[in-house]
């Protein structure tokens, strides 16, 4: 499993590759080739946060990829920040964990 942080993410980014494979998404998106499941909405009225978890498989992809993010919005004030999250990449065909994205805030 791969392992990426967020300082490993930014060196990586190729941001025409991003727009490129963003692009292709919702074209694959349009022709009903990709799987997503409802977004997962959670409030958290005691501590003002949230969290939101997404999936997707496009057809014919090596991985399916699903995104947790929270927001607590408070917590700048206790000096963290407000946004964090991370993204899993796993295989379509077994199963396994290719990689963890820690694409947080802080």
């Amino acid at each position: 499993m791969k392992l990426l942080d967020k300082n490993a993410i930014i060196a990586r980014f190729d941001a025409d590759r991003a727009l490129a494979r963003v692009k292709a998404g919702f074209i694959a998106y349009s022709r009903g080739q990709v799987q997503s499941a409802p977004v997962q909405n959670f409030h958290f009225a005691g501590a003002n946060g949230d969290c939101c978890v997404k999936s997707a498989h496009i057809a014919g992809e090596e991985a399916l990829v699903v995104k947790i993010s929270t927001g607590f919005y408070d917590n700048p004030s206790r000096g963290l920040p407000s946004n964090d999250g991370l993204v899993l990449a796993l295989s379509a065909t077994d199963g396994r964990v290719l990689a963890l994205l820690q694409d947080q805030a802080g």
